[in-house]
């Protein structure tokens, strides 16, 4: 699965791409929510958005709300915010913002591989549920629905 890290330490950045590139994964990891939003745009396998609530030019909740808007629902995309405090507030508002899961800093190696496995079986059933709600079972054309909803 290809991931989108987002954090503005590289030092977090390098120990959280240890500890995902074991699982076979492919890490692209920005500093900046910008960044990872025009990563997201040109790269349709990019399946995961790992962010840190604290970034330097959006928030990572801000940043959660426009890759849900840019990606819509013609594509799946499971997204991790990761903060190093306990505000249960901000868990809130990362999940009314688009965040799927809410891992805390530094996150236990396990864990983070658990959650990944967790993200992968999550993508891999949104992206069959929109191939069936867009084709045709028998043609494997797009169906009437999905060839009207083309810009």
């Amino acid at each position: 699965m290809r991931i989108v890290l987002v954090d503005p330490s590289r030092a977090i950045q390098r120990a959280m791409t240890d500890l995902i590139v074991p699982g076979e994964h492919e890490v692209f990891a920005c500093s900046h929510g910008q960044e990872a939003l025009d990563r997201i745009a040109a790269d349709d396998e990019i399946g995961t958005l790992i962010t840190s609530v604290q970034l330097a030019d959006i928030s990572g909740i801000q940043l959660c709300a426009a890759a849900r808007k840019l990606v819509g629902s013609r594509r799946a995309l499971f997204i991790i915010v990761m903060s190093s405090t306990d505000d249960y507030e901000q868990v809130i508002q990362a999940l009314d913002n688009g965040a799927d899961d809410f891992i805390r800093k530094p996150p236990f190696p396990e864990e983070l591989r658990a959650r990944l496995r967790a993200a992968s079986r999550f993508t891999s059933i949104q992206r069959d549920l929109i191939r069936y709600a867009t084709t045709d079972s028998r043609t494997g054309f797009l169906n009437r629905r999905a060839f009207c909803a083309m810009p």
